[in-house]
């Protein structure tokens, strides 16, 4: 009888250890309706701050409107890593031309590879409270802390060319594929090649490659251009310089290689100004046969334009990038003024990014075009 007692016992208290358990469980658990109310308070927090931003927005376009109908400054800042690279520069004076066409004024700052320097331009132009920025980065990253305290301030930023890890949180901008840039130029260089030395066996041609690898942007192209080269068995590439950012860089970068190994017949250039700077070089040389060389640039301006054009220029093929119109109306930089003037004038929401075409000007017949067709609306 004691043993049936002191079992019925021993379970009683297991049965009350059960029960106290299960009970502080329940205490521990979160009420839902409080957790379905902290969302739906955050969701709302969210909401009213979208909608206090898109009001600050709104203002800020009918603000710039009413200026411009009555003449009075609406001011565009322009940041650039520098103005010696022919490209960029003639993409910023048509940006500031296609600005100033409309009432806009625009004011450049260029930094000349200093970002220290930048980031005190940009910080400038957010205490003027410009009505834009543009702005073409050596360091995106370096970049970021400084341009967000620009949306911060309610003011757009557009990226000339360049699409950040944080473009999301930027207005928009004109973006270029660098990586199929760089591998473009080296096709069209190889297709010159197939034309030219038809009967080239392996490692017949010698080649040289100049880069600017300072800058995250030129690298990629810098890579890519050495990743196709490297495919082809018949490429030996005997001289590469990442520093050359210059024409008169480009030229002596050129001399060096034909004095380090005078079978290099092809260079290619990341950028059109040392593509312009080895053109000099190879011309002023009455030695060499112009036909058997051949300089490709993966970029543009009128002065490299004027190259391919020359029969006796040594420089075969120019890689645009931008918004191609099929009637050959090449405007340098309109695709920046579309998407900048767009957030402007708040005729897209933000962020609107434009993607550029990519297409060739060359002297045999490669004739690339990337065409997005996307772009087709800023001809529409």
């Amino acid at each position: 009888m004691k043993k049936l007692l002191a079992l019925c016992m021993v379970i009683a208290m297991l049965l009350g250890l059960a029960l106290t358990g299960c009970s502080s469980g329940d205490s521990a658990q979160a009420d839902p309706t409080e957790e379905t109310a902290e969302q739906t308070a955050e969701e709302q927090n969210t909401e009213e701050q979208d909608a206090d931003e898109g009001e600050a927005a709104s203002d800020r376009v009918s603000d710039v409107k009413a200026r411009l109908e009555a003449g009075e400054e609406v001011l565009i800042g322009y940041a650039v890593n520098t103005l010696s690279n022919p490209a960029l520069k003639q993409t910023v004076d048509n940006v500031t031309g296609f600005f100033e066409e409309i009432g806009c004024t625009v004011s450049v700052a260029a930094c000349e590879g200093d970002t220290a320097l930048m980031i005190s331009q940009v910080e400038n132009f957010i205490e003027m409270n410009v009505d834009l920025i543009i702005v073409a980065p050596i360091d995106q990253d370096a970049m970021e802390d400084t341009l967000m305290k620009a949306v911060d301030a309610g003011i757009p930023v557009i990226f000339n060319g360049q699409y950040p890890s944080y473009a999301d949180q930027m207005s928009g901008g004109g973006a270029t594929d660098y990586t199929e840039l760089g591998k473009q130029n080296a096709y069209a260089a190889l297709a010159w090649v197939d034309q030219t030395y038809p009967d080239a066996g392996e490692g017949e041609i010698h080649v040289a490659v100049l880069g600017y690898n300072n800058t995250y942007i030129f690298k990629q192209i810098y890579d890519a251009m050495i990743e196709v080269l490297e495919e082809d068995s018949r490429i030996v590439i005997s001289y590469t310089g990442e520093e050359h950012n210059s024409i008169d860089l480009g030229y002596s970068a050129a001399e060096e290689a034909l004095t380090m190994d005078s079978d290099i017949r092809l260079f290619l250039c990341y950028q059109d100004s040392p593509g312009i700077g080895v053109a000099n070089y190879l011309m002023s040389r009455s030695d060499l046969d112009m036909d058997e060389f051949g300089v490709f640039d993966a970029s543009y301006s009128d002065t490299s334009q004027q190259m391919v054009d020359d029969e006796e220029n040594p420089t075969r093929s120019i890689l645009y990038y931008g918004v191609y119109n099929s009637d050959d109306d090449i405007i340098m930089g309109y695709n920046i003024f579309y998407a900048a003037k767009a957030i402007l004038l708040g005729e897209k929401e933000a962020p609107f990014w434009i993607l550029d075409d990519i297409w060739s000007s060359d002297s045999f017949g490669f004739d690339l075009l990337i065409d997005n067709p996307e772009n087709n609306e800023i001809y529409g």
